[in-house]
């Protein structure tokens, strides 16, 4: 344990970008795919699919188990670089190719959990599986082709930050869950922008015990990246947040702080018609706006003089994120504009028409309402300007932009915090 005065010590020292306390952190989980919209029989590509190697950081796997054979599996894929340290009493394969652990002795699984998140990411199908004879039916992950590489961070009493910080050293991490509290306001333990948080859902399917079955956590970016090998995990996660369902039946206005986005949709990601991409360099931007100095961002990024003089001409909320949310003074009138970039994936020449979701206590429009594409990949901008006036304090605001083409349907949900104390 550190001191207040070592660790402020440590803080000042010029490799250092930020100093916390290790903490134990709690398992999350998630199952069904059907419930989401991702039948057996959806679209594939199961020769990409097993060029593709997802990560998963948790309480390791049980190499054994159906869902990890590796029979019918081809040789390992060129471009994994990975290890293979899975310790004592645990051998890979053809479909668990790599393996490393912080905790215990071994990658293998005695709690369950990383084996099941695992299962649900990339495992095989597995016809007849069943709970104790309850919920019969086949067990499948939603890329089963791809390849896994297990880090096991979580052991008996939980998983520390210390374990899960060095496993980043190891595997990226573009996907995290929300975790299992809710369903109401305000429970999610990660908002960074550079990461994709996915919630739980309640399902039609309980067991009643004291038992406490999977929950939480779904990886459909593999499924994506089978597609659009190309795709930077920005222009996936704008894929999944623009073409998610949105949720009509909450009735509070702060719906969206609960629900994000809306019902994940991974059939319709594959083709979302327009993505939000979002570069290295502007999260860079992002972080010197944020008041980062040169040398803590150049320890994250690795770049040289990364806060440029051209970085603090530009604004936070500009970031190229595929929604816009934004605290306001209840005691003040406001107009502010947010900047935006699209990128076509979709078609040759289309046209995107604007519309707004009309919300009576504020003005927002968009300039242009329409924009034009002759070629894919091209990009346009466009200005979205919210106005109103003095709002009622400790209140949210809520509408949405939706891009349409008249086949593909582009939303972005529109939040507006009302408080009393904007920073």
């Amino acid at each position: 344990m550190l001191t207040n005065q070592q660790k402020e010590k440590l803080s000042q020292m010029e490799c250092v970008v930020s100093v916390f306390p290790s903490r134990n952190l709690q398992l999350h989980t998630t199952r069904s795919w059907d419930f989401i919209g991702f039948p057996e029989s959806v679209k594939r590509s199961r020769a990409i699919e097993s060029d593709v190697v997802v990560g998963v950081i948790d309480t390791g796997i049980w190499p054994e188990s159906d869902s990890f054979n590796h029979q019918g599996f081809g040789p390992i894929p060129k471009s994994w670089k990975g290890t293979y340290a899975g310790g004592k009493n645990f051998t890979c394969n053809k479909k668990i190719i790599g393996a490393i652990f912080y905790v215990d002795e071994s990658v293998r699984d005695i709690d369950g959990h990383g084996t099941h998140t695992a299962s649900i990411v990339a495992g095989n199908n597995v016809p007849s599986a069943r709970f104790y004879g309850l919920a019969q039916g086949t067990a499948r992950g939603g890329v089963p082709s791809a390849r896994i590489a297990a880090y096991k961070v979580c052991g008996e009493l939980g998983c520390t930050s210390h374990a899960i910080m060095a496993a980043f050293d190891n595997a990226i991490a573009d996907v995290n869950a929300a975790g299992n509290n809710g369903p109401i306001l305000s429970t999610i333990s990660s908002v960074a922008p550079w990461i994709l948080t996915v919630a739980a859902s309640t399902i039609y399917q309980r067991f009643i015990d004291k038992v406490v079955l999977g929950n939480g956590k779904t990886l459909i970016g593999a499924y994506l990246k089978t597609f659009h090998p190309d795709w930077s995990p920005a222009a996936i996660i704008s894929a999944l947040m623009t073409s998610a369902k949105s949720m009509k039946g909450f009735k509070d206005d702060a719906g969206e702080y609960a629900y994000g986005s809306g019902h994940v949709n991974p059939a319709s990601a594959i083709d979302p018609g327009l993505v939000y991409d979002i570069s290295l360099e502007d999260y860079i931007q992002m972080l010197c706006n944020l008041g980062y100095k040169n040398k803590k961002v150049k320890l994250i990024s690795g770049k040289n003089n990364a806060c440029s003089n051209a970085a603090h001409k530009s604004l936070v909320r500009n970031l190229n994120y595929p929604t816009i949310s934004i605290d306001v003074d209840s005691m003040t009138s406001f107009t502010i504009k947010f900047k935006r970039t699209v990128t076509n994936v979709g078609l040759e020449n289309s046209t995107y028409k604007a519309t707004i979701l009309r919300n009576p206590r504020i003005k927002i429009s968009v300039v242009p309402e329409t924009l034009l594409f002759k070629s894919l990949h091209e990009k346009q901008s466009f200005v979205v300007t919210i106005h109103g006036g003095k709002l009622p304090e400790q209140n949210v605001l809520t509408s949405s932009l939706v891009w349409s083409d008249s086949i593909h349907n582009v939303r972005s949900p529109i939040v507006l915090h009302v408080s009393d104390q904007v920073l």
